[in-house]
């Protein structure tokens, strides 16, 4: 809020907004004009993500230029204006033929003021977009959505199996990315804002160029921006996920979020696509991962030494339960035991709290598989969150208070062979809320290494097409056909996604794993229909799990079958089993090089 000094977390309402979406696995737009994102961003992850990634944001002007950082923070501001003249903005004082409309038809903006994580001042000046009249401004057709990475296309190519010898993986940042974005074409309504300089008290006005941080369409119009120069230099975009570009010619594959790229590749093709960016943006240096030099890509710290790749959370981890703030912390095995539902309701405070720390937690699950259930679980009452729901969460953070160094791994070496695994429990869940929907899980591996992985109601297989949600069933047999029928969607749509980047084929049919008989009999149309008359076998979704060249459904024991971890909260010798057959402790000489990044 305006005047208001926090440290690590805005209070800011729209938080409220993710009460909205809490239940969703799919994507959503949430708080462009603040956040700067319509982006293809999970909401409640992005905003818990945020607030512990950053240092000290939104000051109070009035009580800084008081102090004794006034000039640190003026010039700040100096360098802010000077960046967005040069790139984005024309100013129109009071002598200039637009000042009378710019007066009329500009839209506020702000200097955001805080302190970045090194210790440098830093203003960020951004136009209120929920203002501005986007439909005179953009027309009445434009498209916001846009697509940001997905975290599975980043461990796709992260834990790819064994690379060819002289490949290399890095990232780069550009600069100030909506500023580079392609300027308004001509004949444009015109486009002004106005804020006011909190050491003189002047009314500033300007006309845009370009986009600018705050508006709405800014990140839909700087991902066609760096798609278009991307694209005509020889990279193509992907269908299915539109984050990800691959450039036969050069070998070379991305995962791009907004500003932030991940590439792969030959060093020679690499260079020649770092070179193709300079020429046409601002960007920073490249950061090559080596065994000495580990990188951060949207905190997610990526590693090796000399036989594994690494994927570690631990700096976030660390930096989530400092803000946070939990105490006398109990010693657990697991994250989660008990039901969430019970008790009172939080207040304001606590149920912002609530939300920060779920949407922190389902930040983690970028490379923390055993997060997942958890999490699935606690967002499940984002709504209408309980004090047992707050003392869930606090266990969630006892757990990891315990285990913030477990990370996904793979050997340099591994065999780029693809196992897939799906299950479902039937009753578990008894809370009220929940109306005794199935909670499923599904599993893809690459070389051992989780690549795909969910804990969740049903979002694709019903009993009936009419059903638009997960739903109770009569017995065991059918939330597992459920579950085999979301897990075939799910695995199809990333066959698509690792062709996209330019890595090899996953090879059909897949070989799904479940640990129920009535399941593998329904795929192969072998089942007697009496308990199972009620799913309509015209489904699409039924085709799919029956088209013997899609997938290969395969019975295994339960004990085997890696996506039970992901359906309940299992006793600890269980947990513990499953998770340390998917994640790993880094060996000590990278444990100090994760420690850098807090």
């Amino acid at each position: 809020r305006p005047g208001q000094t926090v440290k690590f977390h805005h209070d800011l309402d729209y938080l409220d907004l993710v009460a909205q979406v809490a239940e969703c696995d799919t994507h959503h737009e949430v708080g462009g004009s603040a956040f700067h994102v319509n982006n293809y961003v999970p909401a409640r992850e992005y905003l818990g993500a945020q607030y512990m990634g950053a240092a000290q944001v939104d000051l109070s002007w009035k009580h800084v230029l008081n102090s004794t950082d006034r000039d640190a923070a003026i010039a700040s501001l100096d360098k802010e204006v000077t960046d967005l003249t040069d790139r984005a903005l024309t100013p129109i004082p009071s002598t200039h033929p637009e000042y009378a409309a710019a007066q009329q038809g500009a839209t506020p903006a702000r200097p955001i003021l805080g302190v970045k994580r090194d210790g440098r001042w830093k203003t960020r000046i951004c136009v209120r977009g929920d203002l501005q009249d986007k439909e005179v401004l953009d027309g009445p057709d434009f498209v916001y959505y846009t697509e940001a990475s997905q975290a599975a296309s980043v461990r796709s190519l992260l834990f790819r199996g064994k690379r060819p010898p002289g490949f290399i993986t890095g990232t780069i940042d550009i600069t100030v990315a909506f500023l580079q974005s392609f300027p308004f074409k001509p004949g444009t309504p015109p486009r002004y804002l106005w804020f006011r300089h909190p050491a003189t008290g002047e009314r500033m006005f300007y006309r845009q160029r370009t986009s600018i941080y705050g508006e709405c369409g800014a990140p839909k119009r700087w991902a066609d921006t760096l798609a278009d120069h991307l694209c005509s230099s020889g990279f193509v975009r992907g269908e299915n996920d539109g984050a990800v570009y691959f450039n036969k010619a050069l070998n070379v594959s991305l995962v791009v979020h907004v500003d932030d790229i991940l590439f792969d590749g030959p060093s020679v093709g690499v260079n020649q696509f770092l070179n193709n960016l300079r020429a046409r943006f601002d960007v920073k240096d490249p950061e090559i991962l080596s065994v000495d030099n580990p990188i951060d890509f949207l905190g997610m710290i990526i590693a090796r030494d000399a036989d594994n790749m690494y994927l570690s959370m631990e700096p976030y981890v660390r930096q989530s339960l400092d803000v946070m703030g939990f105490t006398d912390l109990p010693q657990v095995d697991t994250p989660f035991a008990d039901l969430l539902e019970g008790g009172e309701l939080l207040g304001k405070a606590d149920k912002k709290r609530y939300m920060m720390g779920t949407g922190a937690i389902g930040w983690m699950t970028a490379a923390r598989v055993d997060l997942s259930h958890v999490h699935s679980r606690l967002a499940q009452h984002l709504v209408n969150p309980t004090t047992d729901a707050m003392q869930g969460l606090r266990r969630a953070f006892a757990y990891l208070a315990q285990t913030p160094t477990v990370c996904l791994a793979q050997p340099l070496s591994a065999a780029p062979d693809w196992k897939f695994y799906t299950d479902s429990d039937f009753g578990g869940n008894v809370e009220s809320a929940n109306k005794m929907r199935p909670q499923l899980g599904v599993l893809a591996t690459c070389g051992g290494t989780p690549i795909h992985f969910s804990s969740k109601h049903p979002k694709v297989a019903f009993a009936h097409r009419s059903f638009t949600e997960g739903h109770a069933d009569l017995g065991i047999a059918g939330p597992e056909i459920y579950g085999l029928g979301n897990g075939v969607a799910d695995f199809l749509g990333l066959s698509y996604i690792v062709e996209e980047l330019g890595l090899p084929k996953i090879a059909l049919p897949m070989r799904v794993n479940v640990d129920n008989m009535t399941a593998v009999a329904f795929s192969k149309k072998t089942v007697r229909r009496t308990r199972l008359r009620h799913i309509d076998t015209r489904q699409w979704w039924v085709r799919a799990v029956r088209d013997a060249g899609l997938c290969n459904v395969q019975h295994l024991e339960t004990k085997l079958n890696l996506a039970d971890f992901f359906t309940k909260g299992l006793a600890p010798r269980e947990f513990i089993k499953f998770r340390d057959q998917l994640m790993i402790l880094p060996p000590i000489g990278l444990l100090g090089s994760f420690a850098t990044f807090v």
